[in-house]
C-alpha cells in the first residue's frame, strides 16, 4: 500500500514479483491502485493493472480509481484507467460519477477526457438529482460550466429541490452581493433598516443553502466565511447599543 501511496514503483514491482496481492483491500475497501489513482501516480498505476489489478473494483461507498483520479485532476490517470477498461458510468452510493467528481472541482481536462469516451453521463444525477452541470455552477467552475453546455448538457434538469444549474447560478450570484452589502451594512452601522433587506433576501435564498450543504459542507456560503457577521464589526466586538 504504501508504496503505491507514494510513487516508489521500483518498490512495487519488486513486491508484486514476490507475490505481494495487488488487489488485496483494506478495511474500508481501498486498494493499492485507488491511492496510486488518487495521487496521480500513473506508473504505478500502469504497473498494478498489469500484474491484474482490478480497475473497477470500488470501496465500501463506491469509490472506484477512476472516481479518485478525476477528482483530483490525473488526467494522465484517467486516460490509463479507460484504456484498460475502467467504467466511466460506475456511480458511488449517491449516485456521484467520475465526471461530477471532476467538474466540482474545476478539472476542465480530466472533463473533457471523460467525456470523449462517453457523452452520455453527462446528464447522470446523483439521489438528489444533482447532474454534472449543477457542482460546477454551484463551486463557480465556468470553464467546466462552458464545456458541458457545448458537449449538450441538459440546462433545464432539475433537482429533488426543484432546483436548476441556472437557478442555482443566479442564487450564489445573488448570495455574494449580499455578502458584500453586509460589509456595507458594518460599515454603516448595525441598524433595523440597514440589516433589513438583507434578512429577507437571505431568508429567500436559504432553501438552496440547504440542500447545497449536502454536498458541499466545505464550501457552504456563511456571512462568517467572509467575516461579515451582522452582530459585530470587523474587530469582532458587540456593535449593538442601548
Amino acid at each position: 500500500m504504501l508504496g503505491s501511496e507514494n510513487g516508489h514503483v521500483g518498490v512495487v514491482e519488486l513486491l508484486v514479483q514476490r507475490g505481494a496481492d495487488v488487489i488485496k483491500a483494506d478495511k474500508d475497501g481501498w486498494t493499492p491502485l485507488m491511492l496510486g489513482s488518487e495521487n496521480g501516480l500513473v506508473g504505478v498505476v500502469e504497473l498494478l493493472v498489469q500484474h491484474g489489478a482490478d480497475v473497477n473494483k470500488a470501496d465500501k461507498n463506491g469509490w472506484t480509481p477512476l472516481m479518485l483520479g478525476s477528482e483530483n485532476g490525473h488526467v494522465n490517470v484517467v486516460e490509463a484507467l479507460i484504456e484498460h477498461g475502467a467504467s466511466i458510468c460506475g456511480t458511488t452510493t449517491d449516485g456521484f460519477t467520475a465526471l461530477m467528481l471532476a467538474c466540482r472541482n474545476g478539472h476542465v481536462c480530466v472533463a473533457k477526457a471523460l467525456l470523449k469516451h462517453n457523452k452520455a453521463i453527462i446528464n447522470y444525477t446523483t439521489t438528489t438529482g444533482y447532474t454534472a452541470l449543477t457542482f460546477a455552477c454551484v463551486t463557480g467552475q465556468l470553464g467546466v460550466v462552458e464545456t458541458l453546455i457545448s458537449c449538450g448538457a441538459d440546462l433545464d434538469r432539475s433537482s429533488t429541490e426543484d432546483l436548476t444549474a441556472l437557478m442555482i447560478a443566479i442564487s450564489l450570484a445573488e448570495i455574494h452581493a449580499l455578502l458584500d452589502r453586509m460589509q456595507e451594512i458594518t460599515t454603516q452601522g448595525n441598524r433595523p433598516e440597514h440589516r433589513a433587506p438583507f434578512v429577507l433576501n437571505v431568508n429567500l435564498n436559504q432553501r438552496f443553502e440547504v440542500e447545497k450543504t449536502k454536498y458541499f459542507a466545505h464550501g457552504n456560503i456563511t456571512i462568517t466565511d467572509r467575516g461579515d457577521d451582522p452582530d459585530t464589526d470587523q474587530s469582532g466586538h458587540d456593535t449593538d447599543s442601548d
